[in-house]
């Protein structure tokens, strides 16, 4: 007879209150509100969770709309990058 094993129920996953931010000129910039919003989907992910360097990839990706995009990122609360960081 094979053993019995019991059933669990998934348990809901919480809503995680940990922020998102990307580092821009040695600045990190709170982009967890403009998540769901960004134009070009989730891409913006790979740079809040690698802690990669994103300042060369949004000039190149928003090169015709770098005004923009800059305009819109002074709106995001900012905090000065740790000195450690990798550029």
């Amino acid at each position: 007879m094979a053993p019995q094993h019991e059933v669990i129920e998934a348990l809901p996953e919480k809503e995680s209150s940990e922020r998102k931010e990307i580092y821009y000129e040695g600045e990190l910039y709170d982009v967890t509100d403009w998540i769901p919003k960004h134009p070009g989907g989730n891409i913006i992910l790979y740079y809040t969770d690698t802690a990669e360097d994103s300042t060369l990839p949004i000039q190149q990706f928003h090169h015709r709309s770098i005004k923009q995009v800059l305009a819109r990122m002074k709106t995001f609360k900012k905090s000065p990058a740790p000195i450690s960081r990798k550029s």
